[in-house]
C-alpha cells in the first residue's frame, strides 16, 4: 500500500507542477523569443535563462514517436518534461485472439505510461467474450477484460498503477514498445477499437 501512494503522490507532484507557470523574479525582464521558444525566456545574469512553458507548445526536437505533445519544464541545461498522447485505431485481428498495434509505437522509450484508454468503435463479434490492452507479456497491464462488445464501450486503462509486485508491468516503459489486445473466450469475426496512450516522458541534459 506505500509503494502504491507514493507512485501516485509522485504523479500528482507532476501535473501539478505542469500546471504552474512562475513569476518572474525582481531585475528579470521577459524578452519575448529570445533564448527558447513561445516568449519564455528572461534575461537572468547577463544570459538567458527559461520559465516553465505557459501553455501547449508542440514538441520541438523530440522524437517522431509522438503524435501530439506539450513541453511542461524544460531546465538551463536542455532537459525537459514532455506529455503526450499517441493515438491509434486498430481492426482487431480474425486470425487469433491477440492484436499487436503496429507504428507509430504506442509505448515511448524512456516513458512513465499514465493512461491506456480504449473505446470499441466497430461492434466486437465472434468468439471474443471481452477484450483487454497489455504489453505482449502480461495480458492486462493496463486494462481489464471488458465484457461489453458493443460500439461506445470504454476502459480506462490505469491497471499499471496497481501493479506493485511485478516491475515490468507497472508504468516505467525503458523500451519502445506496443500493446497488445487479447479477446478473451476466442478469436472475433469482427471488431475494432480506437486506442489512445497518455504518458510522460523526461529527455536529459543537452551536452
Amino acid at each position: 500500500m506505500t509503494k502504491r501512494f507514493s507512485a501516485i503522490s509522485i504523479l500528482s507532484v507532476i501535473l501539478a507542477l505542469a500546471m504552474f507557470v512562475p513569476a518572474l523574479a525582481h531585475g528579470q525582464a521577459q524578452v519575448p523569443g529570445q533564448g527558447g521558444t513561445g516568449g519564455n525566456a528572461f534575461t537572468c545574469g547577463g544570459s538567458y535563462c527559461y520559465t516553465p512553458d505557459a501553455g501547449w507548445n508542440p514538441l520541438d526536437s523530440n522524437a517522431a514517436l509522438q503524435t501530439t505533445g506539450a513541453m511542461l519544464v524544460r531546465a538551463l541545461n536542455g532537459s525537459k518534461l514532455f506529455f503526450g498522447t499517441v493515438s491509434q485505431d486498430v481492426t482487431l485481428s480474425t486470425g487469433g485472439t491477440t492484436t499487436v498495434t503496429s507504428t507509430p509505437t504506442m509505448l515511448p522509450a524512456g516513458s512513465i505510461i499514465l493512461a491506456v484508454n480504449g473505446t470499441v468503435t466497430t461492434t466486437i463479434t465472434g468468439s471474443c467474450t471481452g477484450w483487454e490492452f497489455g504489453d505482449g507479456t502480461t495480458a492486462a497491464r493496463f486494462t481489464s477484460n471488458n465484457t461489453t462488445l458493443t460500439a461506445g464501450s470504454n476502459s480506462i486503462g490505469i491497471n499499471q498503477w496497481n501493479q506493485i509486485s511485478t516491475a515490468s508491468a507497472q508504468p516505467g516503459q525503458p523500451a519502445a514498445g506496443n500493446i497488445t489486445v487479447t479477446c478473451a473466450g476466442g478469436a472475433p469475426t469482427a471488431g475494432k477499437i480506437r486506442i489512445t496512450t497518455f504518458y510522460l516522458q523526461p529527455i536529459g541534459p543537452s551536452q
